[in-house]
């Protein structure tokens, strides 16, 4: 599958919800607190993602495994599930050492964030 099609990552951004937790957070008055949690997860999975291309570089297979953890978590809490589908087969690769599975996914989950992060500020969250 060719994760750069513009197919594949529409149908990843559009798949995109605000979970029920924060969709109640944000109709009950906490909106700034919804739009605060989109915001971390924003530039935290920005920098987690070139801390994970650091260690694929350095076959640091720990750090990697670490990094995808932390945003599998993070993407989960804010309804991107499929980068946090792929961030658990990063996981996976770290764990068996697998190189170019893990270089693979990488890249694809660096799509489906910009993807999901485009989606995000269409719906209006970048602006808070």
């Amino acid at each position: 599958m060719d994760y750069a099609s513009p197919n594949v990552l529409t149908a990843a951004a559009l798949s995109w919800a605000l979970p029920d937790t924060l969709r109640h957070l944000a109709a009950t008055g906490d909106r700034s607190v919804v739009a605060e949690v989109i915001a971390d997860f924003q530039s935290d999975t920005a920098r987690r993602l070139r801390l994970m291309n650091d260690a694929i570089g350095n076959q640091d297979f720990a750090a990697l495994r670490a990094q995808a953890h932390a945003i599998r978590g993070a993407a989960a809490e804010v309804g991107a599930e499929r980068l946090a589908a792929v961030c658990m087969r990063i996981e996976f690769s770290a764990a068996a050492a697998d190189a170019v599975e893990m270089a693979n996914r990488h890249r694809e989950a660096h799509l489906l964030f910009g993807a999901v992060c485009r989606v995000m500020d269409e719906c209006g969250w970048n602006s808070e």
